[in-house]
């Protein structure tokens, strides 16, 4: 299972979940067993990574207030989807079940298909059956008419998203890429890219997309069925098309030339719906031929004027009388026989007349043809000089439309720096600067100006121009807005600006001069501020005292105990670590039902032989002593974040359990017999680096030596006497030369031979100087106001902190100090060690 996916058996509803099938941006998809209807189905979970995250195996919540409402608004689109696709009854599309509410999210209940994807049945060296291929392609345009018919696209269609079924009905699923188009196919949808499937139009965000994109993506898909191999990626094309053509040579089909139909580059040259293109593969014309030529079999017979026709027929037409007939002449021999002397004979005139007659009425028909002819003529000329005018004003539109694009195209290399002169005209140094620019962009090197140049110009424009916004934003001055008001002026940015400088300025002035503001509005407006910033903080004080910190002080002031408080939290949670408090903080820690961390004064051992920690809460304290000795000075201001220290230092028992593992090789010697229990000694600073090695190897976790700021911190308890009870040694709170003790001198040196501090920490005062991980200086000029060590790397001397038993009580002190190379081995040094907080 992916690890934001639910387990493997979990139960959900009466569904049963078996494996994960897959994982997008915005969803999960599973196997599941129906245990209602005991059959497998599949089911789609609702899980926009970048706006939510799984909580407790199960549940998904929203990462943030503000991303709460983005998943909010996908959730009722994820359940809106599956309305719509439900409706759907139709064998080629999947098949929706149910959809329901759970965990904080939404399920869609889907068939699963067992017969395996298309990708399956494809073949490199084995292309697929037209036929076969023919009917898949048809099945899927029926299911995907309807789909279209609603106003929805698919716009993903790849080899992975047709399934089949056991009886092998194809099927289109995964619809998770469709979006509803507002007025039938008006609205912009977010670019999805398959590449050697998906359009020209899908790669850009002014592309117009519409059932002509998954024809594309459809013919793509035959395509690789047919030749094993899927079509370049649409925006090589664009430069050097090495797509091969299915439907060349005289004896291709109609689906061949179909195919070749979707997959051409540009939107208005392929089918504008799927009936359209669906339509060109159907009754072929090699049918309609032999259709025609029965018609033209079986038609009647028809007497014909050819020779052979004439002796056929020779009944039905008439014979020319010639001068050895005994017949008697009649009009057809009259106009046939030119011998005839028509002067010489009655028939003549009558011959004369008609004759007359008919040459008049084919003069008077000659003259209607004729100028019926010469106005069609001269229509026509009209016509052709119309179409050379449109020809030359779309010349001329298109040469305009040229000119402007090679224009933008210079405005927008001159803003990149490649100097080129703003004419519009394609000369040398365009062509030029234009290679330069698509070799450093790793576009296809052409030189030529279009529609692709001029858009990745403004992307890199608009990368440019996004960047500079970016970093006059942080700047925030009225100076920074100014000088990108000058560089960038036609910027969508820019318009901004005067308002924003503006605001800068009012605030500036509110800023100086609140108590001179003649506004009253606009004073109330920052008060209210002030009063809304004070309750959040108010509020995240109350949450913080609930989770963890029941002795914090609830008021409206951000005090860097606060802060601390607040970066530890981020630090657990990890968020952003800046120690604000925001709508979001107060948003994440009320829905923690207890701290997602440790508490502080909680008791920790990772290990039998391990020592004993305890959780120091966050604060802030003045760290050295203007009334001690000269290396105590001056006295700083010091803030810690929550950390973890040993409670005792480390003892003999501890110390040998690391020389028996083998990793420390210095076992110190010690004048107590039973000294298992003491404080170990006589070791020195790389002695100390195997032990910590050691434990780390024990725990799997880091173990290091104390800061001289964490050291004082959890050595003062929130006190700022000489010691952390009090300015007086006093009598029974350490052991040392001029100390009053009741203990035992033969239990001198153990741990825990007096009362902790109000942190639980022991033998802070006496007992043997500690050894921290700072680099020895004789003061504290310059020293850190953090929890970090000062310069420990290559260091040769470094701080001890705390006394020992041979000294006197104010060496004792919370700010005593003192020095120790790192070689050395005293009797009288020690350590403890801290927990790096996970």
């Amino acid at each position: 299972m992916g690890m934001n996916a639910l387990d493997s058996g979990y139960m959900l509803s009466e569904y049963r979940i078996e494996k994960l099938l897959g994982e997008g941006g915005f969803g999960l998809t599973y196997l599941a067993f129906d245990t209602n209807l005991e059959k497998q189905v599949a089911i789609k979970e609702y899980m926009p990574g970048e706006h939510a995250v799984r909580k407790d195996g199960e549940q998904i919540i929203a990462k943030s207030e503000a991303s709460e409402k983005t998943y909010n608004w996908g959730l009722n689109a994820f359940l809106n989807e599956a309305k719509i696709l439900a409706k759907f009854e139709n064998p080629n599309i999947v098949r929706i079940y149910r959809f329901f509410r759970a965990n904080g999210t939404a399920y869609i209940v889907m068939e699963y298909c067992q017969g395996g994807s298309l990708i399956d049945q494809i073949s490199k060296t084995n292309p697929m059956d037209e036929d076969k291929l023919q009917s898949i392609i048809s099945s899927i345009v029926k299911g995907l008419q309807l789909v279209h018919n609603e106003g929805i696209l698919h716009r993903d269609i790849k080899p992975d998203n047709i399934m089949f079924r056991k009886n092998g009905t194809p099927v289109l699923i995964d619809f998770g890429a469709a979006r509803l188009a507002i007025g039938k196919k008006t609205k912009k949808v977010t670019t999805i890219i398959t590449p050697g499937y998906a359009p020209l139009e899908q790669y850009s965000s002014k592309g117009s997309i519409g059932p002509w994109s998954d024809i594309y993506s459809l013919a793509a898909v035959a395509y690789l069925c047919l030749t094993g191999k899927r079509p370049p990626d649409i925006m090589n094309r664009l430069h050097e098309d090495t797509l091969s053509s299915l439907s060349e040579g005289n004896n291709t089909s109609r689906f061949l030339q179909a195919i070749d139909f979707g997959l051409q580059l540009q939107v208005e040259d392929r089918p504008r719906s799927l009936s359209e293109w669906s339509s060109k593969w159907g009754v072929t014309d090699v049918a309609k031929a032999k259709e025609f030529k029965t018609i033209i079999a079986n038609a009647p017979i028809t007497a014909s004027r050819s020779d052979k026709g004439a002796t056929q027929a020779t009944n039905t037409l008439r014979q020319p009388i010639s001068a050895r007939t005994s017949l008697k002449p009649d009009e057809n021999t009259l106009i046939a026989n030119h011998d005839i002397d028509f002067d010489s004979t009655p028939s003549f005139n009558i011959a004369r007349v008609l004759l007359t007659l008919v040459i008049i009425s084919s003069l008077i028909v000659a003259g209607v043809f004729g100028y019926e002819y010469f106005q069609k003529q001269k229509q026509e000329t009209v016509i052709a000089d119309q179409l050379v005018t449109q020809r030359n004003l779309q010349q001329i539109a298109d040469e305009k439309k040229q000119k402007d694009l090679i224009l933008n195209v210079q405005i927008r290399l001159n803003k990149l720096n490649y100097r080129v002169v703003e004419s519009g005209k394609y000369d040398t140094r365009t062509r030029e600067s234009i290679k330069l620019f698509e070799s450093k962009n790793n576009l296809v090197v052409t030189g030529t100006a279009d529609e692709i140049l001029l858009d990745r110009l403004n992307q890199s424009l608009s990368e440019i121009t996004t960047i500079a916004w970016q970093q006059t934003v942080s700047k925030n001055t009225i100076e920074a807005y100014q000088d990108y008001l000058r560089l960038y002026p036609n910027s969508l940015n820019a318009k901004e600006i005067p308002e924003t400088i503006a605001k800068i300025k009012v605030l500036k002035q509110e800023k100086n001069n609140l108590a001179e503001l003649e506004d009253v509005k606009n004073a109330q407006r920052l008060k209210l501020i002030e009063e809304k910033k004070a309750q959040l903080i108010k509020e995240i004080k109350i949450e913080l005292k609930r989770l963890k910190f029941p002795n914090l002080t609830v008021d409206k002031t951000l005090d860097n105990d606060t802060r601390n408080k607040i970066l530890s939290f981020q630090k657990l949670m990890k968020f952003d670590t800046n120690g604000l408090p925001t709508k979001t903080l107060l948003f994440q820690l009320k829905k923690q039902n207890k701290w997602p961390g440790l508490l502080n004064g909680q008791i920790i051992q990772q290990c039998q032989s391990c020592p004993t920690m305890v959780v120091v809460p966050a604060g802030n304290f003045m760290m050295g002593s203007s009334k001690g000795k000269n290396n105590e000075i001056p006295e700083h201001y010091v803030s810690l974040p929550e950390f973890i220290i040993s409670t005792t230092e480390v003892t003999y028992n501890q110390w040998n359990n690391c020389v028996a593992d083998n990793y420390c090789k210095h076992q110190p010697k010690s004048s107590k017999t039973n000294n298992n229990q003491h404080a170990v000694s006589n070791i020195n600073w790389y002695d100390i680096q195997q032990f910590l090695q050691w434990l780390n190897y024990k725990t799997n976790n880091t173990y290091k030596l104390p800061s001289e700021t964490q050291w004082e911190y959890a050595a003062r308890a929130t006190s700022q006497t000489a010691y952390s009870w009090g300015d007086l040694v006093g009598s029974n709170n350490v052991s040392c030369l001029d100390c009053i003790t009741d203990i035992d001198e033969s239990k001198m040196g153990q741990v825990k031979n007096f009362p902790s501090n109000s942190f639980g920490i022991y033998d802070m005062h006496g007992n043997v100087w500690e050894i921290t991980a700072d680099c020895w200086h004789p003061n504290y000029s310059g020293a850190p106001s953090d929890e970090k060590p000062w310069e420990p790397n290559g260091c040769n001397q470094f701080v001890v902190r705390g006394g020992s038993s041979g000294n006197s009580a104010i060496d004792l002190r919370s700010a005593s100090r003192g020095v120790l190379a790192a070689d050395k081995r005293l009797n009288s040094v020690g350590f403890r060690v801290i927990l790096e907080t996970p």
